[in-house]
């Protein structure tokens, strides 16, 4: 049965911004430690001029007396220590704490206040930080510190970080002056020995101190500012471990300016920083940053939740560090399976590691809304594989995640284990249609040997839309002329990767992609070879004949036989005026040489089924072979 005489907490206004205030009341030391509670409106505090405690809980299981409101309750010996250095003989004191204004075993009411920790600091007066009790060694290097403090103050540079250091030199300039001392190893031992006091682990005084206008360093009977506080590893040339040095660096202070927290505050940033710090919870080492994070206070996104468990925690975090959005599992699953160490070890690279979460899983969705988010889509990290690699190998299907990263600039379809020809290897057409289309597949990295083994897998699995784009990227600018000829001919060499009934539409392809792409002056009678004499033909005349894949088909013909070919153009009567050309609607006539003779009349072939492109214009009725 709970003892009537404990102090019992009354509910306060969750809707509200109410908060808790305590009144220390004055006393001497070998009095109790009375107090009163009372409830206050966070808007409403300007005329409340209350002072906020920043501490150490402690592990110390011996609890300690007070009195609030008349009623007992019980405190840790750290927060005892610290009241009974606060408590004033002779004036109340207005205080915030947490261990007194929150009801710990509530738990709405907790995350309740401390998603208000940020405002409850700001508003402060001052914040209070207490690190514990002193000695002989940190009493007297406090002592030279408010010596330091009173008479840096008095200099007009008391403003700028210039003015304490000048100050400093001064007061340790000269050798027989009663502050030499301050320079021994001594000094450093004591302000070495405070830096490991608990306090500078703790995670909850990051909120606290980084929130406050003003803060005063208490160790014992002394009080210190922030400001000249901050600043006395680098005069006393004392070593800082990263965490300790991000701690002085959001003190109040010149530090702020200076250091990385005036230029970012993200949660990420902040995770990666205080990841490390101390908690009885490990929930509130992501909680106790979101008033401080600049991303996370200017959003309802994510709040402390303590009915959720540490896995679902941490799932909101990532959800809201790679979306910016609110965790939902039916939409998006994230893994609920993370403690908070695997967490902050993945951090730095945290949508590498969700990505490739999601593609094991498999989970089309997550791996999709990650591939954005990713620094580079082509690192290898799957087990030694890359993101793309990794869906050609798996049975799933990745659909939206191939989409996605096709949108990526950055994608290389050709680099490391060369996505490209992977899909032809284990026979993905979906694939290889999707990623040939890609800008990298155009790169300087084709070589003719993969240029012929993608024109015969395009056509052998009837893709015309690859083909052709293969094709596109062999005639490019600047191409080896070779590669093109040996590839085409492989290609159609190899009739039994075609559909043979399409052969045709596959030329009528070709022939459109060369359109434009090698300008060459006139026909050559001495030249045998197919591609310089077709780009001949749509250059001077800028049409072809409807016939012209009957042309195609028979010099392949006995071309791949290994005949002599040899091409004359007869001229036209019918001549533009000005440019000396043949009229758009005269016919042309060519003349085809096969071993020095004349070839047999061609089949008339349509080129395809399908209507030619706007851009493609009409072609003249008919071409008369001699």
């Amino acid at each position: 049965m709970e003892n009537e005489g404990q102090y019992r907490y009354q509910r306060i206004d969750l809707a509200t911004d109410a908060i808790r205030i305590v009144r220390l009341l004055k006393g001497h030391q070998e009095d109790p430690i009375r107090c009163e509670l009372f409830q206050a409106l966070l808007h409403q505090v300007d005329g409340l001029p209350y002072e906020a405690l920043s501490y150490c809980w402690g592990d110390s299981l011996r609890a300690y007396q007070v009195f609030v409101n008349e009623r007992e309750k019980y405190v840790k010996q750290n927060l005892y220590m610290a009241l009974l250095a606060l408590r004033q003989p002779h004036q109340d004191r207005l205080l915030w704490i947490d261990a007194i204004c929150i009801d710990q075993d509530n738990h709405k009411e907790k995350g309740h206040q401390v998603g208000q920790m940020r405002q409850i600091y700001e508003n402060a007066e001052q914040v209070l930080i207490w690190l514990g009790p002193s000695s002989y060694g940190i009493d007297s290097l406090l002592d030279f510190v408010r010596r330091w403090d009173f008479e840096t103050r008095q200099r007009p540079e008391a403003h700028i970080a210039k003015g304490w250091i000048d100050s400093w030199i001064k007061l340790t300039a000269d050798e027989t002056g009663p502050y030499k001392e301050a320079l021994t190893a001594g000094p450093r031992h004591s302000l070495q020995e405070m830096l490991n006091r608990p306090w500078f682990r703790r995670v909850w005084i990051l909120q606290e101190v980084a929130s406050a206008k003003r803060a005063t360093i208490l160790c014992g009977s002394n009080a210190i500012s922030s400001r000249g506080f901050s600043l006395l590893p680098f005069l006393l040339e004392v070593e800082l471990d990263s965490h300790t040095e991000a701690v002085l660096d959001i003190l109040p202070g010149y530090r702020r300016k200076e250091t990385w927290w005036g230029e970012r505050q993200d949660l990420e940033t902040l995770l990666l920083k205080f990841g490390t710090s101390e908690a009885t919870d490990d929930r509130d080492k992501i909680y106790a940053l979101l008033g401080i994070a600049s991303d996370a206070c200017a959003s309802s996104t994510l709040l402390p939740d303590y009915t959720v468990s540490l896995e679902l925690a941490i799932c909101h975090t990532i959800s809201f560090l790679l979306f910016h959005e609110a965790y939902d599992p039916s939409a998006r699953p994230l893994p609920e399976d993370m403690d908070f160490a695997t967490f902050l070890h993945i951090l730095p690279q945290l949508s590498y590691y969700i990505l490739g979460w999601a593609l094991q899983q498999p989970d089309d969705v997550t791996a999709a809304a990650i591939v954005p988010k990713v620094g580079d889509i082509n690192i290898l990290f799957i087990t030694a594989q890359s993101p793309l690699s990794w869906i050609i190998s798996s049975s799933a299907s990745f659909h939206r995640t191939l989409c996605a990263m096709m949108e990526r600039d950055d994608l290389d379809v050709l680099l490391g284990d060369q996505a490209l020809m992977q899909s032809v290897k284990q026979d993905r057409p979906e694939i290889f249609k999707l990623l040939v289309q890609h800008p990298s597949a155009a790169s300087s990295g084709l070589t003719m040997s993969d240029a012929e083994t993608f024109l015969e897998y395009a056509a052998a699995s009837a893709d015309r839309a690859s083909f052709g784009r293969i094709v596109s990227i062999l005639t490019s600018p600047n191409p080896a002329s070779v590669m093109l000829e040996s590839a085409i001919n492989r290609a159609i060499h190899e009739q039994r990767s075609y559909v043979h009934t399409q052969i045709d539409k596959w030329l009528f392809d070709y022939l459109k992609s060369l359109q434009g792409r090698i300008a060459i002056e006139s026909l050559d009678a001495d030249t045998d070879t197919l591609f310089e004499t077709l780009a001949t033909l749509h250059n001077q005349y800028h049409h072809a004949p409807r016939n012209y894949l009957a042309v195609v088909l028979l010099i392949w013909k006995h071309k791949v036989k290994g005949d002599s070919l040899s091409f004359e153009r007869i001229e036209p009567i019918a001549l533009d005026e000005h440019e000396q050309r043949p009229l758009p609607s005269t016919p042309i006539v060519v003349r085809v040489l096969i071993n020095g003779k004349e070839p047999p009349e061609p089949e008339e072939i349509s080129p395809c089924s399908d209507s030619p492109p706007s851009d493609f214009v009409d072609l003249p009725d008919e071409v008369t072979w001699c």
